[in-house]
């Protein structure tokens, strides 16, 4: 759009000429796509009078149009017009800016990003260049308010020292990935910031290597690493990066905090651990990996629940197997007496259930509150699992059958006289588990003894606790 001119003559317009209005038109050249020459027309003899104004938010709309529409831009809310200028890359606008006033570098937009932390977020280092070596002792503080027909030179205002966020652009150069950038904030402000510093973003304290954990950002925690990073260091919530990681999935920085001697098995304040968060939040491909590694498959989060309890609720068959390879011990119980089994029976998938029979689980263990596997599918009204488990001839004895039986009655009393749909059910499962053979009869085309619903009860099983 090179044939679009904005006039700097504002004396014929109806608004009246304030700093406010030279500005806003300056953002509507930049919006419009006007070439950097003709921007640097019009700018250079309204600097002098609005130079106390560099640092006002863009206030209207922020929509670009086909502007730069071939670059990935990052656009902040309420951006400044030197802002502008990094994001479009205008180096001689830049310049001008802050010959003119040097606190053009350092006014933030609305949402506290300042020119060097969005240079940083598009990985624009010429900009970051220029505004490292702008003199912070000679910026003029920028008054909050400023009279409609100001037009004092800088040089009525005092003087002091500001600064940039280092930690929020290093920050923003970590979430987008920009590796020179963060390089470069590393090199140039050494005093600031390093790979062991604490950043804050959005109120969240966090350290450069789990940030770039938490954002799958391989490269950049190389670096870190690269430059004595503690792969073990931990945040205010005793997680370390490799929690990060599990969290996001990220088997290649698993695998290179692993290769480090990454700690496997740290539990955070939550009382979780890596493999937990990897189980819970359905990251398979984490989760085999760490269990590979071997870490600890037991009392592995806040309830001190194991690994393949955890997998069961996730429904997850292939950590299920790749616990099995590491000769978990299947029967091993939580706090609550609650084996994978029994958990699995209550509200898992079929083929969870399958699974952890085919592992020869014990059937007749029973939780805290007495209740096996098969009660337990019974009472959450898990009719498929009932079957399964049928079929795979578990009963129950006299004794545990009464006391389903009234557990089940207390089920029924609960339920509106309406939920004709539950009531049956509740009869139903009775009915098969009161005389298996005809779930056995209806699978494999055949009667089975029903002696075995009320057998005498087996020996004591040994079982391995840890």
């Amino acid at each position: 759009m090179s044939d679009v001119t904005i006039s700097p003559d504002l004396e014929e317009r109806r608004l009246p000429t304030t700093p406010t209005n030279y500005i806003a038109d300056a953002f509507s050249m930049i919006k419009l796509d006007v070439p950097e020459g003709k921007i640097m027309e019009t700018l250079r003899p309204l600097l002098p009078k609005i130079c106390l104004s560099l640092g006002t938010h863009d206030k209207s709309s922020t929509f670009l149009g086909s502007a730069r529409s071939d670059l990935d831009i990052f656009l902040p809310l309420g951006p400044t017009l030197m802002i502008y200028a990094v994001l479009f890359d205008y180096k001689e606008v830049a310049s001008l800016l802050i010959k003119t006033n040097p606190s053009a570098a350092f006014a933030p937009c609305t949402d506290r990003k300042d020119p060097l932390a969005v240079a940083a977020s598009i990985g624009n280092i010429g900009m970051m260049k220029k505004l490292s070596m702008v003199d912070p002792g000679s910026v003029t503080v920028l008054p909050k308010t400023l009279p409609v027909n100001s037009w004092e030179p800088q040089s009525g205002f005092p003087k002091q020292k500001v600064k940039f966020d280092i930690g929020l652009a290093l920050a923003l150069a970590i979430v987008y990935g920009r590796d020179d950038a963060v390089a470069f904030l590393l090199d140039t402000y050494p005093e600031t910031v390093s790979a062991n510093s604490v950043i804050q973003v959005d109120g969240s304290k966090f350290l450069p290597l789990m940030y770039a954990a938490m954002n799958g950002r391989l490269s950049i925690a190389k670096m870190l690493i690269e430059r004595d990073a503690m792969v073990n260091a931990t945040d205010e919530y005793n997680s370390n990066a490799l929690i990060c990681a599990a969290q996001e999935g990220d088997i290649g920085i698993i695998d290179l905090l692993l290769l480090h001697d990454a700690e496997k098995d740290r539990i955070d304040t939550k009382g979780d651990s890596a493999l937990s968060y990897a189980i819970t939040m359905r990251r398979t491909e984490a989760a085999v990996r760490l269990i590979e590694k071997g870490a600890r498959m037991y009392k592995i989060n806040f309830e001190k629940s194991n690994a393949m309890i955890l997998a069961v609720k996730a429904n997850d068959l292939r950590v299920m197997e790749a616990l099995h390879r590491r000769n978990f011990n299947v029967d091993d119980a939580d706090t609550s007496g609650n084996t994978a089994l029994i958990a699995a029976a209550a509200t898992s998938k079929s083929k969870v259930v399958a699974a952890l029979l085919d592992m020869d689980a014990d059937t007749e263990l029973k939780n805290t509150s007495g209740m096996n596997a098969l009660m337990n599918a019974a009472l959450h009204l898990n009719l498929p699992n009932v079957k399964l488990l049928l079929e795979r001839r578990v009963s129950l004895q006299a004794e545990d059958l009464n006391k389903l039986s009234k557990h089940m009655d207390l089920l029924r009393s609960g339920f509106e006289s309406s939920d004709v749909a539950s009531i049956s059910l509740c009869n139903d499962i009775m009915a098969l588990i009161g005389n298996p053979a005809v779930v056995e009869g209806a699978t494999a085309n055949k009667t089975h003894d029903l002696s075995c619903v009320l057998r005498e009860p087996a020996g004591p099983k040994k079982v391995v606790r840890y």
